[in-house]
């Protein structure tokens, strides 16, 4: 009997440990299969961060890619306009020299009939003069209006960031009090040269004064500093142009000359004399005070300024705030 029920003992134990076995690897397969499906859900994330992150990469590179297109075509686009609007304010100065020239035989004659006491044939010329002068007047808007696009194109070569810079460095130098004018960085056009300004050119005292760099690079010069003796030297060609800063003394190839305008520091850069770089590099300078506008270029093309009564200014004698 003892040992019957020591048999039925045994087989309960056996049955009851071979049930807890099971449960537990039921609980160990269980725990596996939980950890395969979280490790696949968090591998799903990351691919999908990661495709995520990818794709803004791609947007990011993409946007800069045509940034850097846009930029380009930019600057294509803007030498494109700028030929063309020169060759048409070329045209229009051909026009007013055609003008001029029948003005200036009309004008001729008018006096000889006037002389004469030919009135009727005086009437007759003056009628032709008003009309010649209507047509240079038109002349004189058109030309007008090509300068302001010319502007417009300058500016468009500059980026945004360019160009915030600039303003920031004007409203520095307007904030450091002094009797300045501050002139906008498309104010200065040439035909020939492409100057672009990185701090603007300014109106102190009456007098035009750029950054060195800037404008004699534009035109192909050379510009030197010496950091001990404070002196800007500019060269070109057989042309050397000596500059102090702080100080009224120039020397133009050796040669002593006292100007009125010094040249000085402004926004961490060296500005000089306008009149005197320009005229030293043989270079002709024409001020549109209409429309804020300094016309650079050589001395042999002829620049017709858009002025009252069609007369010629210097920039340093006119403008003034």
């Amino acid at each position: 009997m003892s040992k019957k029920l020591l048999a039925i003992t045994l087989s309960c134990t056996l049955i009851l440990s071979s049930v807890t076995f099971a449960l537990a690897g039921d609980k160990v397969k269980g725990k596996e299969n939980l950890n395969k499906i979280k490790t696949k859900q968090e591998k799903t994330v990351t691919e999908t961060e990661e495709n995520e992150e990818l794709e803004t990469n791609e947007e990011i590179s993409d946007e800069s890619s045509e940034k850097v297109n846009e930029e380009i075509e930019k600057g294509k686009d803007w030498k494109e306009l700028k030929d063309k609007l020169e060759k048409d304010k070329d045209a229009i100065e051909t026009q007013k020299d055609e003008l001029e020239i029948q003005k200036d035989e009309l004008e001729k004659k008018y006096e000889e009939a006037k002389n004469g006491e030919d009135n009727e044939l005086a009437k007759e010329l003056n009628q032709q003069l008003q009309e010649i002068k209507g047509q240079m007047e038109e002349l004189k808007q058109d030309m007008k209006s090509i300068t302001i696009k010319r502007k417009e194109v300058i500016r468009n070569k500059y980026t945004e960031d360019e160009l915030e810079e600039i303003e920031q460095a004007k409203e520095e130098m307007l904030e450091d009090g002094e009797d300045i004018k501050v002139l906008d960085v498309d104010s200065v056009l040439s035909k020939k040269a492409n100057m672009k300004f990185d701090t603007p050119p300014v109106i102190k005292g009456g007098r035009t004064l750029v950054p060195v760099r800037a404008i004699v690079e534009g035109f192909g010069a050379e510009v030197e500093w010496n950091e001990e003796t404070r002196e800007v030297t500019v060269l070109k060609d057989d042309v050397e142009i000596v500059l102090t800063i702080d100080n009224n003394e120039v020397y133009v190839n050796g040669e002593k000359i006292d100007i009125d305008t010094k040249s000085e520091i402004i926004n961490s850069r060296t500005y000089v004399p306008l009149r005197l770089i320009a005229e030293n590099l043989g270079l002709k300078v024409n001020w549109d005070e209409e429309t804020e506008t300094i016309e650079l270029d050589e001395e042999d093309t002829e620049i017709d300024e858009v002025v009252e009564d069609d007369e010629v200014v210097e920039d340093d004698e006119t403008i003034e705030e």
